[in-house]
C-alpha cells in the first residue's frame, strides 16, 4: 500500500482551481484534513456533497427507533464537546428527570411535599440539554458536587431541589416560574 501525500494534489487542484492561490490550497487540505480527522476522532458524522458525488461517514439505519438511539448518542457528544469548548465553568448544578408517573408518586396528592427525596436508581446529568434529550415530563435542578457529565446513581438521597421545567399539554417542555406552580 502506497502512501499518498497531499502534495501530489497540488496541481490537479491548481488546474481546476485556477482563481485560488498555493496558500489557500495548503491551508484547505492540511485544515479541512485536520478537521475532518476531529469530527471522526470524536465522533461525528460527516456528509461531503457536490454534484457528481456523496460520501456520508457515519452509520445509516433502516428502522427508526435504531436512528433515534444513535440520535440521541450523537447529540450526547455534540453536547459535551460544545460544553468542553466552551469553557463553561461548572455552577454546582446537576439535573434529573421525571415521568409523569414517578412525579405523581413522590408528589401525588396525598402526599406531603417532603425535604428529602430518595431514589432506588436516578440518571443525574451536568448539562441541562442532556436531560432533555430523554423526555421527561419533569426536570428538577439540585446542587452536587462535579462528578462528571452524566451518573446513574443507586439509593441517591436529594436534599434541596426544585422544579424548573415541566411539559404542557402539547407536550413542550416549558420552564416553571420560581414558585414551582
Amino acid at each position: 500500500m502506497d502512501i499518498i501525500y497531499a502534495e501530489k494534489y497540488y496541481k490537479q487542484i491548481k488546474e481546476r482551481y485556477p482563481y485560488l492561490s498555493e496558500k489557500q490550497i495548503d491551508k484547505i487540505i492540511k485544515y479541512g484534513l485536520r478537521s475532518f480527522f476531529a469530527h471522526n476522532k470524536f465522533g461525528g458524522d460527516v456528509l461531503l456533497k457536490s454534484n457528481y458525488y456523496t460520501a456520508y461517514i457515519g452509520k445509516l439505519f433502516n428502522k427508526l427507533n435504531f436512528f433515534a438511539i444513535y440520535y440521541n448518542f450523537k447529540m450526547k457528544i455534540k453536547l459535551r464537546i460544545k460544553y468542553k469548548r466552551a469553557k463553561t465553568i461548572f455552577n454546582g448544578k446537576y439535573y434529573f428527570g421525571l415521568k409523569k408517573d414517578q412525579y405523581d408518586q413522590l408528589f401525588g396528592k396525598n402526599k406531603q411535599k417532603s425535604k428529602k427525596l430518595k431514589f432506588d436508581k436516578l440518571d443525574i446529568y451536568k448539562i441541562y440539554e442532556e436531560c432533555l434529550l430523554y423526555n421527561p415530563d419533569y426536570v428538577f435542578e439540585f446542587d452536587n458536587e462535579d462528578i462528571g457529565f452524566h451518573q446513574n446513581m443507586e439509593n441517591f438521597t436529594i436534599k434541596r431541589y426544585h422544579l424548573i421545567a415541566r411539559t404542557n399539554k402539547d407536550g413542550i417542555i416549558e420552564p416553571v416560574s420560581k414558585g414551582g406552580k
